[in-house]
């Protein structure tokens, strides 16, 4: 059975969900959508609505999970990756999520939903007993906020690369994942571990870049 089947009514099956109104731990809103999806698909418009507040956070981690293997799916992740990055734009913006209709109008089939929540739920099971909300100030900061969007962005469109190459989706899908966790739970524990998977980036393609440039330099001398 495909993960997705356009639909012409976003909304799927029915009136379109309640869309949430307060800001829910990641695991609150796994079980939200677990249960929109026992009704039957669920368009990713509604996805959105049904993650409320954080709707940008939650769908760049819904998007990337996928990636946390070392095999690059280069087709998909460019498509995805321009996607997650427009997320980045509009939470940095501070503005309302925001996907081209013609994504919001695919609807994800229930069977898939339950496998990607699944997987969700696992990896947070335990990380939700110490993620908690940690100097909410600082990363309220319009600075840190910048920031934190421009590292999302810039590790979204590196992730859009259509690099055949083990880990070239898989990095920069961890530092978004992080960044969009730290954000949702308003942790910056969490975004500190992102920093320090930025490093791990620029060291990994720096080191692409760098090995051939020094194997040419070796070749011409």
């Amino acid at each position: 059975m495909s993960w997705f089947r356009h639909s012409a009514d976003a909304r799927g099956n029915g009136d379109r969900a309640h869309v949430a109104t307060r800001q829910h731990r990641f695991s609150e809103t796994l079980h939200i959508i677990r249960e929109r999806a026992g009704q039957g698909p669920v368009s990713i418009a509604e996805i959105i609505d049904l993650a409320g507040p954080q709707g940008h956070a939650f769908m760049a981690v819904f998007f990337m999970l996928p990636f946390l293997q070392p095999i690059p799916l280069p087709g998909i992740s460019t498509v995805l990756g321009f996607v997650v990055a427009m997320l980045g734009i509009f939470s940095t913006l501070d503005r309302p999520p925001w996907v081209p209709a013609r994504l919001a109008h695919v609807a994800i089939e229930p069977r898939s939903i339950e496998k990607i929540c699944g997987a969700l739920e696992r990896l947070l099971a335990r990380l939700e007993r110490v993620i908690r909300p940690r100097a909410r100030d600082v990363l309220a900061m319009r600075w840190m906020r910048y920031l934190n969007g421009v590292l999302w962005v810039l590790h979204a469109l590196v992730f859009s690369l259509p690099l055949p190459i083990p880990f070239s989706n898989t990095l920069p899908a961890v530092v978004v994942m992080l960044l969009a966790v730290g954000t949702m739970e308003d942790d910056i524990l969490v975004i500190m571990l992102a920093y320090v998977a930025v490093i791990a980036n620029v060291a990994f393609f720096g080191g692409l870049i760098a090995i051939p440039v020094m194997g040419w330099n070796a070749v011409a001398s």
